[in-house]
């Protein structure tokens, strides 16, 4: 029941706390959170099973990312290798990002949790891993490279989106597997365009 992070993964909201992402480890005990934010702030996440009262909180770690080329400079240069254009290695409105990550747990196995990342007022929900002999599985939608973005420049969202975005508030599947292209051109206009 990855779904409510899953949409907001793929739909996006303005704020500082963005991108969120969960993803299983090799401890089924454990659950991971990766987010973005625009500066720096704390990699805290606050989690309970859902409806409990007594709340955990996991502090992780974040790094700093920052695009340093500016491929749009690049292209214009006469020389045809970017890294020997030295304009373009100037970058002073490339995307500088903070990417964080915390795990969570020790988690019960199949139950559902709800989180909050410092620095949202949204709160979230996943279902732990289930490691019973009985359980029988996930149901996952399995996409990539939609060559679109979410949304186009009239504000309609993309069919895939829009799709993966009905069955997971249908509950028809526990999670996405995207394999690949989160980003298209990360690099053009320093980092602006696909991110």
């Amino acid at each position: 029941m990855v779904k409510v992070a899953v949409l907001a993964c793929l739909v996006g909201w303005v704020g500082a706390v963005e991108q969120i992402h969960l993803s299983y480890g090799d401890d089924p005990t454990t659950m991971t959170v990766s987010w973005s934010t625009s500066s720096p702030a704390p990699s805290t996440v606050k989690y309970n099973i859902f409806g409990a009262v007594q709340v955990s909180t996991a502090t992780g770690s974040s790094e700093r990312f920052s695009e340093t080329m500016n491929a749009t400079i690049a292209k214009e240069c006469s020389v045809k290798t970017p890294l020997k254009c030295p304009e373009a290695l100037i970058c002073p409105d490339c995307v500088t990002e903070y990417l964080h990550t915390a795990t969570l747990g020790p988690l019960v196995s199949g139950a559902q949790y709800q989180y909050q990342i410092d620095g949202s007022s949204l709160n979230y929900t996943f279902r732990a891993k289930n490691t019973s002999h009985e359980f029988g599985g996930f149901t996952f939608a399995v996409f990539g490279d939609m060559g679109a973005s979410l949304t186009n420049p009239q504000g309609r969202v993309a069919p895939s989106v829009a799709l993966l975005t009905a069955e997971a508030e249908r509950g028809t599947i526990d999670g996405v597997l995207h394999v690949g292209d989160f980003g298209y051109d990360l690099w053009e206009q320093g980092g602006r365009v696909g991110d």
